[in-house]
């Protein structure tokens, strides 16, 4: 298999990577509370998963490599729950700005930001048209539940979709802790680990049938 994590290359072949102009995914997740059966880890775990098997796929087309995922997000919104570790906005700032600064300095030109946590969004967005005027590289964003929103809507039986954005209401457009997190985290998760998932499965609604046999609906 392909190795495409950044923490397990050395030096010289990331060097060599850049000079073959590979694509760098650089995960954002973060630190917070996820119902009474997900750990506060969901979010990073799930962020680092998705871009690690995203790179795998593509690397046959486009030489990819996965840095180590920034756990240290947006989730002011959090912290009355317990369990949630946050940044301000300065300082979140500074960390994507400084992260693609130094990717640039050592030859890469394509970084995908790839996130996984709602909180992010907005000012993710915001800090890469921002960079975008002066960075040396093509900048790009997204976040993986709304790329493959639509897909993971044949999976869910009480949830019409996943909307472009969190929101307040619950039920059908829950995110945070969702029908359709817990089951993928269940996947990936080694068995002892997922003992808060299992714990909380009564109160979920999903086909578990109907996704794939590695966990993910991609």
């Amino acid at each position: 298999m392909t190795e495409v994590e950044w923490g397990r290359l050395p030096a010289q072949a990331l060097r060599a990577l850049a000079d073959d102009n590979a694509v760098v995914i650089l995960p954002i997740a973060s630190i917070e509370q996820h119902g009474p059966h997900l750990p506060v880890m969901t979010d990073t775990r799930l962020g680092s998963e998705i871009a690690v098997r995203a790179a795998r796929k593509a690397f046959d087309r486009r030489k990819a490599v996965v840095t180590p995922v920034v756990w240290s997000g947006l989730s002011e919104h959090h912290m009355a729950f317990g369990g949630t570790l946050t940044v301000s906005h300065a300082t979140f700032r500074a960390i994507i700005t400084d992260l693609i600064a130094a990717l640039t300095r050592q030859g890469f030109r394509d970084v995908l930001i790839s996130n996984s946590h709602g909180g992010n969004i907005l000012a993710m967005q915001n800090i890469l048209d921002e960079l975008a005027l002066e960075s040396d590289a093509t900048l790009v964003g997204t976040t993986y539940v709304t790329e493959a929103g639509s897909t993971y809507c044949d999976v869910l039986d009480d949830q019409d979709g996943i909307p472009k954005r969190p929101t307040k209401k619950r039920g059908r457009h829950f995110w945070n802790a969702g029908p359709w997190r817990s089951p993928i985290l269940s996947r990936i998760l080694k068995p002892g680990h997922s003992r808060w998932i299992n714990a909380g499965r009564e109160r979920m609604a999903f086909r578990s049938e109907r996704i794939a046999s590695d966990g993910f609906v991609l």
